[in-house]
């Protein structure tokens, strides 16, 4: 093998490499910001607007909101959406949960606003 051609194997693995942990890192982000989403809304969904946590969403740093769009079985399932206005972040979030505890949501879709 000429040395060109080790060069350009070593560039494509790299350039595969990066491009690949790039994914993965978003993969992860996508991941966690999409369980903060998922808290927020399940918190404002249980109606405990007197948790400090909820305070501070309320005080302008989170705008929250959350509506039942339909029912299977004991569940809800509702769209919600968090927006951080501070770093400039927003997800929407589908989820379920049950009507009854108003526990353990299950994120069924999150995506980031644009």
């Amino acid at each position: 093998m000429s040395k060109v051609t080790i060069g350009f194997i070593c560039i494509t693995f790299a350039a595969s490499y990066f491009t690949y942990s790039s994914y993965i890192s978003s993969e992860k982000l996508k991941t966690v910001n999409s369980d903060m989403a998922l808290s927020y809304l399940a918190h404002n969904q249980k109606w405990i607007e007197q948790t400090d946590q909820l305070r501070a969403i309320n005080r302008g740093q989170f705008t929250v909101t959350s509506v039942i769009i339909g029912k299977v079985g004991a569940d809800y399932i509702s769209d919600g959406k968090v927006e951080d206005k501070g770093n400039s972040i927003c997800y929407t979030a589908r989820y379920q949960w049950n009507a009854q505890t108003r526990e353990n949501p299950t994120l069924l879709d999150a995506n980031k606003c644009y």
